[in-house]
């Protein structure tokens, strides 16, 4: 049976009875690819109850094991709540209230073993989540591949002002000049993040003129004079690398600033997110969408369509990636009755496989449309470092055991590479010069 739920990567029922276990057809088989989740913290989850059945507000959350026996009240042992978000009036419809668990660290390490999490309001109307594996596992944090674009605004909040002189090239300060003395800032275009996200930079900076220290802040939009994070002194002459992880949620500002007159500076800036990825002897998944996707909340409950709130979705599985296979594309003409090839494409796929219950079945047929939809990313970690943004995906299925499992082979792609056929810049006769 198709359960009708969001497909998120840890799954809950509004019943016990319809987690896998207790699925008929499927209580004897054993060897498909659980739910793992490591002990600091659980897979992000999102339940959505329609608002008629909704009452009051979050009264327990329970660690149950696999034989429904009490393990811990998450939230007291192990401070679970400040991590859920309850978040209501975000449809234009608002028919839903959404519990939101963005996996957030817990105060203390979980106990390994298989459980499930039950979460009651104060009505004990109760949601069950499916079965996962708590896994002693060690975490690996991998900066992301991707630079965030900033673009330069010679701006500051009053009663400081902007630069005198100022010009920019996307996220290269040409020049910064403090002419008239007071202090003199710029700050970036907003960036999208969360409250305890991390973002790794990479500053080369070069005091032109002067000696007064120059400084660099990650700033809340909503107030450019508090500082949400340390402070990076900028020394003469300089590339600096290091962390910066905001103490309340976003967007955020980079802010640059001196403030002493004759002062004279380039500063060319790489900022990246630091992320989590997956797990020794693991390959990991994590998925996500900058707006409202599959009925998954994304942004910000308070300004609904406005900027990324931080959910991603997060899978790991025990295996080790496959032998790869090659796709060749070309592309021919023909030219006075001769064909000759103008270029090829060749792509280079990587694979795994697995096999699951329909309820995860269900969540990651939705990978191919993250994979391939512009707002969306998908990524893949593996145990030895690597780590990249999925350019194309393909999930292949075949259904086994009495159509109660499915073996899952997920393939994806790096960076395709295309050759040219140097001819081209030539007319037919010329061809020999090519040889």
């Amino acid at each position: 049976m198709i359960q009708d739920y969001l497909k998120t990567s840890l799954v809950f029922y509004d019943d016990i009875n319809k987690q896998h276990r207790y699925n008929d057809c499927c209580q004897e088989k054993t060897n498909w690819d659980k739910l793992k989740s490591p002990t600091d913290r659980f897979l992000p989850f999102q339940i959505r109850i329609p608002t008629d059945d909704w009452v009051g507000d979050i009264n327990s959350v329970t660690l149950y094991d696999n034989g429904n026996n009490v393990v811990a009240n998450l939230i007291t042992a192990y401070g679970i709540r400040p991590l859920l978000d309850l978040v209501s009036n975000c449809s234009w419809s608002d028919t839903y209230v959404w519990i939101i668990y963005n996996g957030g660290t817990l105060s203390a390490a979980l106990p390994v073993g298989e459980y499930y999490i039950k979460i009651t309001d104060d009505a004990s109307n109760a949601w069950y989540s499916e079965l996962f594996l708590v896994c002693d596992m060690t975490a690996v944090e991998f900066v992301d591949d991707d630079e965030i674009i900033l673009r330069w605004i010679n701006e500051y909040p009053a009663p400081w002002a902007p630069f005198d002189t100022f010009s920019s090239d996307d996220n290269y300060i040409v020049s910064a000049i403090n002419t008239g003395g007071g202090t003199q800032g710029a700050h970036s275009n907003a960036i999208d993040g969360t409250n305890g996200e991390r973002f790794y930079y990479e500053i080369d900076f070069t005091r032109v003129v002067g000696a007064a220290q120059w400084n660099m802040y990650l700033m809340n939009t909503d107030n450019l004079f508090v500082p949400v994070r340390n402070q990076i002194a900028l020394p003469p002459i300089v590339i600096s690398t290091g962390k910066l992880q905001p103490t309340a949620p976003g967007p955020y500002y980079l802010v640059v600033y001196v403030g002493l007159a004759n002062q004279t500076a380039s500063i060319d800036v790489s900022l990246k997110r630091i992320i989590n990825g997956t797990y020794n002897g693991m390959i990991g998944l994590e998925w996500y969408n900058k707006c409202d996707f599959n009925g998954i909340i994304y942004q910000d409950k308070d300004t609904w369509y406005s900027f990324f709130q931080g959910f991603k979705n997060r899978l790991y599985f025990e295996r080790k990636l496959e032998s790869p296979r090659t796709e060749t594309v070309r592309d021919e003409v023909e030219r006075v009755g001769v064909r000759f090839t103008k270029s090829i494409v060749q792509k280079k796929f990587y694979m795994f496989s697995i096999l699951v219950p329909e309820f995860l079945y269900n969540v990651l047929q939705t990978l191919q449309l993250y994979a391939n939809e512009r707002r969306s990313a998908v990524y893949i970690y593996l145990d030895n470092g690597d780590v990249g943004r999925i350019k194309e995906l393909n999930v292949l299925e075949e259904w086994i055991d009495g159509n109660c499992y499915c073996k899952i082979t997920i393939e994806f792609r790096e960076d395709a590479v295309v050759w040219t056929n140097c001819c081209d810049n030539y007319a037919l006769r010329d061809e020999s010069s090519c040889s």
